[in-house]
């Protein structure tokens, strides 16, 4: 199920980032990270749906708790 991320998906969106392989990290972060603070995971969950957007996509199975796959952010650059 893709939707918008909310503050409540900080342990899943801990849980999908440490599962994530070296080289993942890399290409997502540019560097290779071992720990992710709470303070940088709070910038991916704080969106005002005008200047920025976060999106999970979440696994749907009925006998599960949902867990986030990926996610996307997109911001708002003012100067365009």
């Amino acid at each position: 199920m893709l939707r918008p991320i909310r503050s409540t998906d900080e342990p899943k969106l801990t849980e999908m980032l440490y599962s994530l392989t070296e080289a993942t990290l890399y290409q997502r972060f540019m560097h290779i990270i071992k720990r992710i603070p709470h303070e940088e995971r709070q910038t991916y969950l704080d969106v005002d749906y005008k200047a920025n957007l976060g999106i999970v996509l979440e696994t749907c199975n009925a006998e599960l708790e949902p867990e986030i796959v990926g996610v996307a952010h997109y911001f708002l650059d003012p100067a365009t």
